[in-house]
Order: structure tokens, then C-alpha cells, then sequence
């Protein structure tokens, strides 16, 4: 599956190791990233640097979807940090309203 999509996007040295228990899903050691991508621009980004959605005030994303990139290390420390952040974003707001 993950194979036809690199090659489909052009890939020509592909080394793939599927989960044994899982093949059709992401390995234990993937991290899916991007998606929704944070940016300013509603034209070419999900959401705003707080997490909110473009189109949806009241939605939020607090994930790695928003990672317009990324390294090569695992993200959960950052993806922990954008939480928070959302959460004192929608806190500051029900404190105001």
C-alpha cells in the first residue's frame, strides 16, 4: 500500500518495514503529521497559529495534523506543547465571554 503511494509521488529507492500485526495501518515507530497545516493565510492553511480552524471558530486541532514540517525525532513532546496551547486559548476565551 505505502509502496504504490511512494512510487506514485515518484520515489525510486523505497525501504518500507510494514507492522507484522498491522500491515495496513502505520508502524508503531510512524508518527502521521500534517493535514490541517497552521498558517496564516485561510488560502493555504487549516488553521491559525492557535490551532483554530479557518472556517470554524470553534474548532480546534491539537495534534501533529498542524505540522507544516517536521524532524526526525519523535513529536509527542510538541504535539503535548500545542495542546496546551489550545487549551489556554479556549480558557482565555470562556474567562472573557
Amino acid at each position: 500500500m505505502y509502496e504504490d503511494i511512494f512510487k506514485a509521488m515518484g520515489a525510486t529507492d523505497i525501504t518500507y518495514i510494514p507492522d507484522a500485526n498491522n500491515p495496513l495501518m502505520f508502524a508503531a515507530q510512524d508518527h502521521p503529521m500534517g493535514g490541517a497545516l497552521m498558517g496564516d493565510d485561510p488560502n493555504t492553511s487549516v488553521c491559525d497559529r492557535d490551532c483554530r480552524s479557518h472556517e470554524q471558530r470553534n474548532l480546534y486541532f491539537a495534534s501533529s495534523a498542524v505540522f507544516v514540517t517536521t524532524g526526525t525525532a519523535n513529536p509527542t513532546l510538541t504535539v503535548i506543547a500545542i495542546a496546551l496551547r489550545v487549551a489556554d486559548t479556549i480558557r482565555a476565551e470562556l474567562k472573557a465571554a
